[in-house]
């Protein structure tokens, strides 16, 4: 006879770190910079 044990998760997701404040302020323009090459056909 074969069984298992079922436990389910007991704690919730843990929340998304998005990084420091001043990492994310230069990236964010870079991105767009980056979108728009790519869609302009230029890079």
């Amino acid at each position: 006879m074969s069984s298992f044990t079922y436990q389910p998760l007991l704690r919730s997701a843990l929340a998304l770190v998005q990084g420091p404040k001043e990492y994310r302020e230069e990236r964010d323009p870079l991105i767009r910079i980056d979108e728009l090459l790519t869609k302009s056909g230029l890079e």
